[in-house]
């Protein structure tokens, strides 16, 4: 694989991780602010969220940075089996359930990589 297409391949899994924490954000507001329910489809994904939130908290409380974020969300993402998007929902609950200083490092992840396809 050529370094092009590698790069490609990391960009494309990053977007989609950004997806998935912003995603994660706004289903976790909607839950918060929705009156109780007697399921959610998404209760996978906020119990993994829970079980991840002591790595994922201590982890950025080591080194609070985008980098980090992203060697968080492939660690997560290769513990628990799951696609780039449900990783994002995953680390969004983790940290706005744990440890919710660390929101403005999720706002400039989405920031550097939600943006759209860069020519």
């Amino acid at each position: 694989m050529s370094k092009h297409s590698i790069s490609n391949v990391r960009r494309t899994t990053v977007r989609a991780f950004s997806l998935g924490i912003v995603c994660g954000g706004f289903l976790t507001a909607g839950t918060i602010a929705a009156f109780p329910a007697k399921a959610s489809p998404d209760t996978t994904l906020a119990d993994i969220g829970v079980q991840e939130e002591p790595y994922v908290c201590n982890t950025l409380a080591l080194k609070p940075t985008v980098s980090n974020l992203v060697t968080v969300l492939s660690a997560v993402q290769a513990a628990e089996h799951l696609s780039a998007s449900d990783t994002g929902v995953v680390v969004t609950y983790a940290i706005l359930d744990g440890c919710d200083q660390f929101v403005p490092i999720l706002n400039r992840f989405i920031a550097i990589y939600a943006s759209g396809p860069t020519a």
